[in-house]
């Protein structure tokens, strides 16, 4: 299945979810899945993730850039 995520969902992983996955499983999950062609990110989302809750998406998913 291929997905396509926005934003606001980007946001909340990286402001709620992140911070309690202390072993890192779920950032190797939603990084493999980029890296497998499953997870996509339109131009448009990453460069709004850049301005939105300032940044934090970019800042913790930084090979979504």
């Amino acid at each position: 299945m291929i997905v396509a995520i926005d934003t606001s969902t980007l946001v909340i992983l990286a402001k709620y979810y992140l911070p309690l996955d202390k072993s890192g499983c779920l950032y190797e999950k939603i990084k493999s899945s980029f890296y497998n062609g499953e997870l996509h990110v339109i131009d448009a989302v990453s460069e709004e993730c850049h301005y939105i809750a300032k940044g934090i998406a970019s800042k913790s998913f930084t090979f979504l850039d």
